[in-house]
């Protein structure tokens, strides 16, 4: 980063910051002045001046809801990470997972109501419109993991004493999924934040990937299936076909689906008569030999399952 772009109204904030190498690391993630005089210019567009009080915009709780069960693989597989990071978490310190817009997800955080009473809950949005300039949106923005100080936040009353530092979780199509966000009484060390940033970025987005692979994975023999059922198969047995290709047992896949017994029976049926096979080892071998009638597809399905195996691995 240009170190010439901090000339502006937190030079002299920057200049007091001590010691020298730290001013050096705020090069390399902080932003520059030409950066904030444009995101403030965005924010004059929405009428937002600094010093708000609170977020303009909370998504409705049901709405919360129903954006969370868009991304319900995803979040179901980070729930222990996110776990271990309150479990860790100094007190003063706290986080915000938003989605790719910025709608705040979860706040995690020890003394959680004094964030809530200043309007950082589940449905905050952090996006410019809403909350000025703030790590988040500026991460989003950007691209890159960002550090924000505190004079730097339109959410004064929040943020005007904390460091932030946020960071970006892609998917291995190389899209954003979540960006996370830390944040401390700017008597830390501000090194720390974006270590932390680095690291559960890193393991979210290590979580993430293998359920991605999966679903792709997934994808690829419930498309396969359909084609030789000639499209007759239901949303239902669309959605059992991978797990019969797993080590999955019935009474296993029946609970996975929150469905009894019987009608996991019944739909297995339906789908062996559909398909013109006996059992799952039919069905499998059926859908391999469909998929090597296209070696890049093969190619790409068994790069998918490789992928997920390993990242299974790692994880355990």
């Amino acid at each position: 980063m240009n170190k010439n772009g901090w000339k502006g109204r937190y030079s002299q904030f920057i200049s007091e910051l001590k010691p020298p190498d730290l001013v050096d690391f705020l090069h390399e993630f902080g932003v520059t002045e030409d950066e904030l005089k444009n995101f403030d210019i965005e924010c004059a567009k929405f009428g937002l001046t600094p010093n708000v009080n609170y977020p303009r915009h909370i998504l409705p709780l049901a709405d919360v809801v129903k954006l969370k069960r868009t991304q319900r693989d995803y979040l179901k597989a980070a729930l222990p990470v996110l776990k271990e990071v309150y479990r860790i978490l100094p007190a003063g310190f706290v986080c915000f997972l938003t989605d790719a817009r910025g709608i705040n997800l979860y706040t995690i955080a020890r003394n959680r109501k004094e964030y809530l009473g200043k309007g950082l809950r589940q449905g905050t949005d952090f996006r410019l419109y809403s909350a000025g300039t703030n790590a988040i949106a500026l991460s989003l923005n950007l691209k890159r993991t960002v550090i924000l100080l505190g004079p730097q936040h339109y959410l004064k009353d929040v943020f005007g004493n904390i460091w932030c530092a946020a960071g970006l979780i892609f998917l291995p199509n190389g899209e954003v999924l979540w960006a996370f966000d830390v944040s401390a009484p700017n008597e830390n060390d501000l090194r720390l934040a974006v270590m932390v940033v680095s690291l559960i970025c890193n393991r979210l987005q290590q979580v993430v990937a293998k359920v991605w692979y999966e679903k792709e994975r997934n994808n690829m023999l419930s498309l396969l299936a359909q084609k030789l059922a000639q499209g007759s198969l239901s949303s239902r047995e669309i959605e059992i076909i991978p797990l019969l290709t797993s080590e999955q047992s019935y009474a296993e896949i029946a609970r996975k689906l929150h469905l009894s017994q019987g009608t996991i029976n019944t739909y297995i049926s339906r789908i062996y008569q559909k398909l013109e096979v006996s059992g799952r080892m039919e069905l499998t071998i059926k859908l391999l030999r469909e998929l090597e009638k296209s070696r890049s597809t093969l190619d790409l399905f068994q790069q998918y399952q490789q992928k997920a195996v390993v990242l299974a691995t790692d994880d355990s």
